[in-house]
């Protein structure tokens, strides 16, 4: 009797799952070829950053079972904020109480396959999300359903979240849900969810301030809803040096703890010992200083101005100026909004390359609102994507196909004897032997076009149309799908091929 009843609920869930996400037999099978995809990159496709940070976790788990420490309450080991560390700790825990009765080697292919899961959590969240968000902006059902299978087909959405397994994909769902609290006029929800958004990583700021600009054209409010929004990230700063003195108190030592950082002097490179806090400002100086890289002269000779800054802070005095006449319009504005924000920052900021996921929800979302445009929109999307993800392969070589890339998972048997994690081949190795970085400055130019072409075309005043049929429509889905698709599985095919190789 329970089996049967097992079974029907098993049958009943399926059903649910193929209504919310299938449109016809040939997308099932879109969707169980991405899955599988899915399934042999989670498994097989290692980066250390995800380790690290686990093992960082464990460990501070570990304090509590051994010595009543309470570090993982909040604390400054890692330059993420405490919402981000309750989840990873808690995604850990089970490996913490397991340690308890049978005894291993923490870092073995069971575990870090466990530690890379963690981010299909807040992936699938996030889905569900852009799901109810696509409802509040009148986008259809099926047309819902074409929008997942693209948002997850999308080389730059599943390498970030089941190759990296960075955690970029929480605080991109926690602002999903900070957005349809903004649609829904709930201005409590909005900065609560934003203030969450941005003690996971500070980035989430960049799309705060423009929405918080939209919403609200008084000055004061303005200062005090923004002091709100960083709230968190700022009393966090506090919280970690209240936690120190407590664990201190409880434990008998010193939590003055400690990094090593590189620092060159006279062309010459030497390890010193720094504080973590110096250690995390030092990160957010790195990333500051290079987001600002970018220049050009202006206002007077000697000076530059930022590109990042300058085109920031225009979309900024444009949400200022706007105000709400007509809900659709607004709808369209706000994801416009947000998706011209992180697109500002990724094409000036030359950031980390797996930080890019958190735009592509936002993203798809724009792209379907915009119907009369889909098929140039698909088009200046996959252009961008393509060309950005080459600049990813090539300038960050040891990130996407990198030597270490199959390490620790299931594949580590390819390897061959002697293989270097750190030096040895890679995917952009093979792509200069062909002269592929000759003409890189021709790629850029391409991604930063279709970037600007992308945000013209995307104005809500802006009238584009494609002038094709629903028929039309349903196979030129079917094919970015199918194109997608075969992207990834062409990308994992050479990723693999490469990094076995020596």
């Amino acid at each position: 009797m329970k089996k049967d009843t097992k079974r029907k609920n098993l049958k009943e869930n399926i059903a649910v799952l193929k209504d919310n996400l299938v449109v016809d037999r040939l997308n099932a099978i879109e969707w169980i070829v991405l899955g599988v995809l899915l399934l042999l990159i989670t498994l097989t496709l290692y980066y250390s950053d995800n380790m690290v940070m686990f093992l960082n976790y464990y460990w501070i788990n570990e304090g509590l079972f051994r010595k009543g420490s309470v570090a993982l309450l909040g604390n400054n080991r890692l330059p993420y904020g405490v919402v981000q560390q309750w989840f990873c700790e808690l995604w850990i825990l089970p490996i913490n109480l397991i340690q308890r009765f049978w005894k291993f080697e923490i870092a073995n292919t069971v575990t870090v396959t466990w530690f890379k899961l963690s981010m299909a959590v807040p992936m699938a969240l996030c889905m569900s999300e852009m799901v109810k968000v696509g409802e509040i902006l009148g986008i259809k059902k099926d047309r819902v359903k074409w929008m997942l299978i693209l948002f997850c087909s999308t080389i730059l959405v599943v390498l970030p979240v089941f190759h990296i397994a960075q955690s970029d994909i929480l605080y991109a769902y926690i602002s999903m849900v900070g957005i349809r609290a903004f649609l829904n006029d709930d201005k409590k929800k909005f900065i609560f969810f934003f203030a969450l958004a941005i003690s996971c990583k500070v980035l989430a700021i960049i799309v705060f301030i423009p929405l918080l600009l939209l919403r609200e054209k008084r000055i004061l409010y303005i200062i005090r809803d923004g002091i709100l929004g960083i709230s968190l990230f700022l009393v966090e700063r506090v919280w970690y040096k209240l936690i120190d003195k407590i664990d201190m108190f409880i434990t008998g030592r010193d939590h003055q703890l400690t990094a090593q950082k590189d620092t060159v002097v006279d062309g010459v490179t030497t390890k010193v010992t720094v504080t973590l806090d110096q250690a995390n400002t030092d990160f957010f100086s790195h990333f500051y200083h290079k987001s600002l890289f970018f220049e050009f002269p202006a206002i007077r000779k000697g000076y530059v101005a930022s590109f990042l800054v300058v085109l920031f802070v225009l979309l900024c005095i444009w949400c200022y100026t706007k105000h709400k006449e007509d809900t659709k319009e607004w709808n369209h504005v706000t994801v416009y909004a947000v998706s011209v924000a992180w697109l500002i920052f990724f094409i000036n900021a030359s950031p980390s390359p797996y930080w890019i996921v958190a735009m592509y929800p936002f993203v798809f979302l724009l792209i379907f609102m915009k119907q009369d445009c889909i098929k140039t929109n698909l088009l200046l999307t996959n252009a961008f994507t393509l060309t950005m993800f080459l600049v990813y392969v090539m300038n960050t070589d040891w990130v996407y196909g990198g030597p270490c890339n199959l390490d620790f998972l299931i594949f580590k048997g390819l390897l061959k004897e002697g293989h270097d994690s750190v030096n040895g081949p890679s995917v952009a190795r093979y792509l200069n032997n062909f002269g592929v970085d000759s003409v890189m400055n021709v790629v850029v130019g391409i991604c930063f076009a279709v970037s600007l072409a992308f945000i013209v075309i995307n104005h809500h005043k802006v009238r584009v149309d494609d002038r094709i049929g629903e028929q039309e429509e349903k196979k030129l889905f079917h094919g970015f799908t199918i194109w997608q698709i075969c992207i990834l599985a062409v990308w994992y095919v050479v990723n693999v091929w490469v990094v076995q190789r020596w």
